[in-house]
């Protein structure tokens, strides 16, 4: 099985690395016209992909300026998407081990996402909306977790540890926080 990656991005200027560790490397540069590395105005926004492993998908679509998108994937059967628009939004997801799927769509300016799924079998759905939430998720080992932000200045961090962890939370609002911590 060939493991899949998927980049598009649309955005002011843009530069975006992919690699396969079990395919050939690729490199994607995306400079607007007119536009040049050397100014200081130059509004860069990437993508990442890495990967080992079989049978794993990873894609990112990103669209504003400055935003940053990251997947790591090891194991096998590994599922991550990741969709971003606005600016200054930073989004990561790294995955370790068998059929992990994540999936986060995040709106709005100066927002920021960390997962780490380890074991096999968690599943994240994430919507984060507005500006300067956060998002910190740990998964490990069949965990299941639905998360949502709306407003400015909110945080969610959870950590899902061994055994099927199930949660569900929605923040609407301004500086609400939650925190979860599942064993």
């Amino acid at each position: 099985m060939q493991n899949l990656q998927f980049i598009e991005s649309v955005a002011v200027s843009c530069i975006v690395l992919a690699s396969a560790m079990l395919g050939a490397p690729a490199l994607a540069a995306d400079i607007s016209a007119g536009r040049d590395l050397g100014r200081s105005d130059l509004d860069l926004g990437s993508a990442t992909i890495n990967r080992s492993g079989e049978s794993n998908l990873g894609r990112i679509d990103q669209s504003g300026r400055n935003n940053t998108g990251s997947i790591t994937q090891s194991g096998r059967a590994n599922r991550a998407v990741l969709a971003q628009d606005g600016q200054d939004n930073f989004a990561s997801m790294a995955q370790t081990g068998n059929g992990n799927t994540a999936d986060l769509v995040q709106s709005g300016r100066g927002n920021r996402f960390d997962l780490t799924q380890s074991g096999e079998s968690n599943i994240l759905s994430a919507r984060q909306f507005g500006a300067d939430n956060r998002m910190l998720v740990s998964q490990y080992g069949g965990a299941f977790a639905q998360l949502s932000q709306n407003g400015s200045g909110n945080s969610i961090t959870l950590n899902q540890a061994q055994g099927r962890n199930l949660a569900y939370v929605s923040q609407s609002g301004s500086g609400n926080s939650a925190v979860i911590n599942q064993r």
